[in-house]
């Protein structure tokens, strides 16, 4: 691997970074996030510095990538760690053009209609994790902000790409349907990082003195936050 370019790599500012940090995505870009008014003349040189990290990651998501070619682009199974459930998915083809979804038991999802329509087929399904998100992730966000004495206004559901979730400055909380797929002490670290948002809208001493209050581990939880989209199958990232 050549020294990192500004061709293959890309910067985004953030205002809640503290430090420059580095990260892979889903889709092997090399992503550079400074805080505000950080001088870019210095990434290259960070990047260098960083080379050998750089270039371990990039070989772990190459890895990723190549074992989930070898999955089915639509799934056969749905498994939601976050809840405990495994849900078998069928599909029939009929003369319909459109992709009907029929939630049956035990656990089995079924798709009818124009289900050579991949793109359909997966909108139905996005569409019923957001149904089980707001059933289950929504509900376990209220109770942990009640047990915790942590309020926050509105939530919303939805399928980010490079985020789990987020807290707005007028106390909305954003929930990734994703989380469905990862293990349920990784979600509650997610949930109880956003209620203390809802406090401290960056990531001051204060806020992780708070996060330290209500979730003593989570530095631990942090660091498996960081390969948590491992667990989310391919036909979900495109």
């Amino acid at each position: 691997m050549t020294d990192p370019t500004p061709a293959n790599y890309v910067v985004r500012q953030s205002r809640r970074a503290k430090r420059v940090s580095l990260k892979v995505t889903a889709k092997g870009v090399l992503e550079v996030v400074i805080p505000e008014g950080f001088d870019r003349s210095l990434i290259p040189g960070i990047l260098r510095e960083k080379r050998g990290w750089i270039e371990r990651a990039i070989r772990r998501m190459e890895k990723r990538k190549a074992a989930a070619e070898d999955q089915p682009f639509l799934p056969r199974r749905i498994a939601l760690q976050a809840i405990g459930e495994v849900w078998d998915v069928t599909y029939r083809r009929t003369r319909s053009s459109r992709v009907t979804l029929t939630q049956r038991t035990p656990r089995q999802l079924a798709l009818s209609g124009d289900v050579d329509h991949l793109a359909m087929c997966r909108a139905a399904l996005r569409r019923w994790l957001a149904r089980k998100a707001r059933q289950h992730l929504v509900v376990w966000l209220r109770t942990m902000s009640k047990e915790e004495g942590l309020p926050f206004g509105k939530t919303t559901v939805r399928g980010q790409k490079t985020r789990w979730a987020s807290c707005s400055a007028r106390g909305t909380i954003s929930i990734n349907y994703k989380l469905l797929f990862v293990p349920s002490p990784l979600v509650r670290y997610v949930l109880i990082h956003e209620l203390c948002h809802t406090r401290h809208m960056n990531h001051s001493p204060r806020f992780w003195a708070l996060l330290k209050e209500k979730e003593p581990g989570y530095e631990e939880l942090r660091r498996g936050m960081r390969a948590a989209w491992r667990h989310v199958p391919r036909w979900l990232q495109d």
